[in-house]
């Protein structure tokens, strides 16, 4: 068994998407999740995992905390998961519906290996966004996080893997690097900089440029 002592206790909870239903892209790959856990490792943060229940993905983990695998109720795992998701220091998740919550309790967000990209936008400025990589096999190229928005590259955006190989798209997690550097970024989030104290300047109603007050994207 393992102890924490909450008076000083300092963690990040995470969460990511496992589900095998014909929208596997959505799903992040273990492996970059394993990365955010070294970098706060390094830095002497414990981390929670949350979630419904154990599975093959969350087992590869290491020096992560899984609290799925806790012999508990179902009230009782849905009190640690909101302990978790509000009081964690960030939270790192996937698009799925564990990510969410956090938001709801002002708790900032890395967004980890994220697809798709075009129907959802984390509104918090303290979020960070790391989407997956595209690599074109026609352009032999990896598009750009724009691109992959535009009417040319829209099946880019396809959860399907059966769609996105037949359209000439594969798939790449956010670097080594990227991720490493997201972390720390979140890590050093000042604590009044939070969804209900960052003042959003907005933009002028005559300029015709893109504007996005949602979280911060890292490509």
């Amino acid at each position: 068994s393992k102890h924490f002592d909450l008076s000083t206790f300092k963690f990040v909870g995470i969460h990511f998407r496992t589900t095998n239903d014909g929208k596997d892209l959505r799903n992040p790959n273990w492996r970059s999740f394993q990365i955010a856990i070294d970098a706060l490792r390094k830095k002497g943060i414990e981390v929670l995992l949350v979630g419904k229940k154990s599975n093959s993905q969350y087992s590869k983990l290491k020096s992560c905390f899984n609290t799925t695998n806790l012999k508990l109720s179902r009230y009782e795992i849905e009190c640690i998961n909101i302990y978790v998701w509000s009081k964690s220091k960030f939270f790192i998740g996937s698009l799925s519906g564990g990510t969410m919550p956090p938001m709801t309790f002002g708790t900032p967000t890395l967004w980890l290996d994220i697809h798709p990209t075009i129907h959802y936008r984390p509104p918090n400025p303290s979020d960070i966004y790391l989407p997956k990589r595209i690599y074109s096999n026609y352009l032999n190229r990896f598009i750009t996080f724009e691109e992959s928005h535009s009417v040319k590259h829209r099946a880019s955006q396809t959860e399907s893997p059966i769609v996105a190989s037949l359209r000439g798209y594969k798939l790449h997690s956010p670097s080594k690097e990227l991720i490493e550097k997201a972390v720390l970024d979140m890590l050093n989030l000042p604590k009044e900089d939070c969804l209900n104290d960052l003042l959003i300047k907005h933009p002028d109603p005559n300029d015709a440029k893109p504007f996005s007050a949602g979280a911060r994207i890292y490509t």
